[in-house]
């Protein structure tokens, strides 16, 4: 309770997504609640030495409201 869903996108190079298309398919696909409020697009997920995802740092991005990193 009290978080919201965000999607962080690592497109291909070459494909343009746009944040209404995601929308969208999302919505035909997922419950209501489940559906990403933000879609951020990055370069590459941040990961430590170990490979494991960094979420502190996906936070990050999130509250600086950076989109393109």
């Amino acid at each position: 309770m009290g978080q919201v869903p965000v999607a962080y996108i690592v497109a291909k190079t070459g494909i343009s997504l746009k944040k209404e298309d995601l929308y969208e398919f999302c919505t035909g696909r997922m419950a209501k609640y489940k559906i990403p409020n933000d879609f951020i697009f990055i370069k590459e997920l941040p990961r430590n030495a170990a490979n494991k995802l960094l979420r502190r740092k996906l936070r990050e991005y999130w509250s600086e409201g950076r989109a393109e990193i």
